[in-house]
């Protein structure tokens, strides 16, 4: 191993390993809304340290999440076990907090190595072969269904969390993260920018700007495109065309990258760098000259004082 590389690894490790505590503490924030405190907070915490102890795992993330919902209510249970009991307030919060972070600890670490573990590895297998075997074919498909499950709301159920397991088992990018990138951000871009060159309402160019300036810039706010799409179905169809393209020469080419992150920064971070582009590419270009054609006519036909020829 070379001095690079074991720096990258020092680097990695830490950022990897502290994925499950984070996970499990927002998980359980999210679950009790608050109302726990730091109780539920130091607990969550406690219990996170156990997973990272283990090697990375892909179960270790899901684990995470399955530990976050029993946090509030191994908290909520303890609290009442040992105030009936008449132990003082301190003495109630300290044990509440090590029981509950100790038991879900267990619990987690248990569910991690026993079995979620073993399921994600063969499930990661099997989508290694599909995409190594028919690539192109996945990776369009997958494209598609990313604009979809972005549009009807399941994109922070389904896509982040699979960027994070992927980033988790790998130490490294994910392919999840570049559809992320191309088929929503590429493809939110490109529609945006038709309409700033060819805006088909009053005022319209400077939403369609504001929406290119964050995906490009931030790799976010790909709703920014919604509008546009949903009132044409040419341009929703652009859309679609630009996340299969994307996506099949992801699939084709094996690109890996991660979200929330400039255009730049995905080729920069992505791999292969060039694969990246690509798939970025085929994304934007397509999306953004069929969006285009549709403003173009789409425009002139509801112009007043033209006619049809």
């Amino acid at each position: 191993m070379t001095g690079m590389q074991q720096q990258q690894q020092q680097l990695t490790n830490p950022t990897i390993n502290s994925l499950p505590v984070v996970v499990l503490v927002v998980t359980a924030h999210q679950v009790c809304g608050g109302s726990l405190g730091t109780i539920g907070i130091m607990a969550a915490v406690i219990a996170g340290s156990f997973l990272s102890a283990l090697p990375p795992l892909t179960g270790r993330i899901i684990s995470g999440i399955i530990g976050g919902l029993l946090v509030p209510r191994l908290v909520r249970w303890s609290l009442s076990l040992f105030l009936s009991h008449g132990c003082p307030a301190t003495a109630t919060t300290i044990a509440t907090t090590a029981t509950t972070g100790i038991v879900v600890g267990v619990i987690s670490s248990s569910l991690a190595w026993w079995i979620v573990c073993p399921v994600f590895s063969m499930a990661k297998n099997a989508f290694d072969i599909l995409i190594t075997n028919h690539g192109v074919i996945v990776g369009g498909i997958l494209g598609c269904v990313s604009v979809k499950a972005s549009m009807i709301g399941y994109y922070h159920m389904l896509m982040l969390p699979v960027i994070i397991l992927q980033m988790e088992e790998s130490g490294s990018m994910s392919f999840f993260g570049m559809l992320d990138m191309l088929a929503l951000v590429m493809v939110s871009a490109g529609i945006c920018l038709a309409s700033v060159i060819k805006p088909r309402a009053a005022g319209e160019e400077l939403s369609a700007l504001r929406g290119l300036r964050i995906n490009l810039g931030w790799g976010d706010y790909v709703e920014a495109c919604y509008p546009y799409m949903e009132r044409d179905w040419v341009v929703m169809l652009a859309g679609y065309v630009g996340a299969l393209l994307g996506g099949a020469v992801a699939g084709a080419t094996h690109a890996k990258s991660t979200a929330y992150v400039p255009w730049w920064g995905a080729v920069v971070f992505g791999e292969p760098r060039l694969a990246c582009a690509m798939a970025m590419a085929a994304a934007f270009v397509p999306s953004f000259a069929i969006a285009l054609c549709a403003n173009f006519l789409r425009g002139r036909i509801a112009s007043p004082g033209t006619t049809k020829s």
